[in-house]
């Protein structure tokens, strides 16, 4: 059986150079067979791998940078041999700024387009990929203790009082 590649196209809303060739976008997608997911920069016709690994790895890279939590900075493009490195940096308005040297100019994504395509497309290969592995057991207290809910105003004025005489 052959595996096919799926992609989502999510396309820039600006780009820093308004006449260069169309689309300007990134392609996110995974290997049915691997799992693995990917991230190429299409630029006109041409498509550059910028980034990829299993699910859970591209989220905890890309989606802090589409929550507009933190950057990605001076990562080694995969589709090029030479010294290329690319950067997705948190923008305004909820956008990511993403900066691809010899693969396109400048473009600026909404975040919210790129989170959704990440999850879309990594959902299945992190449900697998988490599914068969057995997470360590936390103990949360040494001895569980029962709830106990106070009025917090009556609380607090019992706590000023230091003693009283009976």
């Amino acid at each position: 059986m052959v595996s096919i590649p799926l992609t989502l196209r999510v396309h820039a809303t600006e780009c820093a150079f308004p006449m260069c060739d169309k689309p300007q976008a990134l392609d996110i997608g995974t290997d049915g067979e691997s799992g693995e997911m990917f991230v190429y920069r299409v630029s006109g016709e041409h498509r550059t791998l910028l980034d990829v690994g299993s699910a859970i790895e591209m989220w905890s890279r890309w989606l802090p940078a589409a929550w507009g939590v933190l950057s990605i900075a001076k990562r080694p493009t995969v589709g090029l041999h030479d010294d290329s490195n690319w950067s997705c940096v948190i923008g305004e308005n909820a956008s990511v700024h993403l900066t691809t040297p010899k693969c396109g100019p400048p473009i600026t994504i909404a975040g919210s387009e790129l989170e959704g395509a990440l999850i879309r497309m990594g959902g299945r290969a992190a449900q697998r990929e988490s599914s068969g592995v057995v997470f360590r057991e936390h103990r949360l207290a040494k001895q569980i203790s029962r709830v106990v809910r106070h009025n917090h105003r009556i609380h607090e004025i019992a706590q000023e009082v230091e003693e009283i005489d009976l």
